[in-house]
């Protein structure tokens, strides 16, 4: 089953090399299986960004939903700016 793998790789038991499209980039293989974000069908970590690598054989596809933000509610409203001065004016001697 190896002449199914990319050019460089090896075949093992029940980790199929034609199924490309669970090949996808991430920092590790626990990345790329949670994240779902880049996928390498090439097999190949030059298809992934820098930093990154192609794993195979992750839960992601294309019928897996994504898994990143599950279960995070977005920002209602941006966070205020700190005031760019103090509050109010230093003293000018130290206090005791």
């Amino acid at each position: 089953l190896d002449e199914e793998c990319p050019e460089g790789s090896k075949c093992f038991g029940y980790t199929p090399c034609a199924d490309v499209d669970s090949f996808y980039c991430g920092v590790d293989f626990l990345d790329a299986s949670t994240s779902c974000l880049i996928p390498c069908p090439g097999g190949s970590s030059v298809d992934c960004p820098v930093g990154y690598s192609c794993y195979p054989n992750t839960p992601c596809g294309p019928d897996a939903p994504p898994t990143f933000n599950e279960g995070v509610d977005p920002t209602p409203r941006p966070t205020k700016m700190p005031t760019p001065l103090p509050t109010k004016m230093p003293t000018p001697l130290p206090t005791p």
